[in-house]
């Protein structure tokens, strides 16, 4: 096989896995919700990035919008409308310093606390079926994906903020 014939295949494993990718997440809100114990979660609007939301709230307790946006990698605009969709919801609770009235700080409610610690027991069954997927290669192909993997997501990121520049 030459090399045009290679990358032309290469291309088309990419595209599977992308369209793989956007199956697979969104499959996480059904999961959660059919994991859910309170019967209120699955009328609740939650998609992958309201998840990932309520994730890093819960990971750092008490979190200032501005702080919530740089994590998150999300315009501060954003993590203010997805916080008043999650409050909403009943998922988030939203509260100002009373010497500072301009900046925000998100917490979990028990409702949202309960899907924070769902998500991540999802996240470490994930991680362990990967890890033992990774088992079978060597390392110098390991190191080969990484190098891989990351050139690729510096490349994506790449292509967001140039997209996002032009909007």
């Amino acid at each position: 096989m030459d090399k045009s014939a290679l990358l032309h295949q290469l291309y088309t494993q990419y595209l599977h896995v992308m369209h793989m990718s956007e199956r697979a997440a969104e499959l996480v809100p059904q999961i959660l919700k059919q994991r859910f114990s309170n019967t209120e979660l699955p009328s609740l609007p939650v998609n992958l990035t309201a998840i990932h939301v309520i994730d890093c709230i819960g990971r750092h307790k008490s979190v200032n919008g501005t702080t919530l946006a740089a994590h998150m990698r999300l315009s501060k605009a954003a993590i203010s409308k997805m916080g008043s969709r999650l409050m909403n919801a009943g998922l988030v609770t939203r509260s100002q310093l009373p010497h500072n009235k301009k900046e925000y700080f998100y917490s979990l409610t028990e409702l949202g606390e309960e899907l924070y610690v769902l998500h991540s027991q999802l996240h470490h069954e994930e991680e362990q079926k990967f890890l033992s997927f990774l088992e079978e290669w060597e390392m110098e192909e390991l190191t080969v994906i990484i190098r891989f993997l990351q050139r690729f997501g510096e490349t994506l990121e790449e292509r967001i903020r140039e997209s996002e520049e032009l909007a």
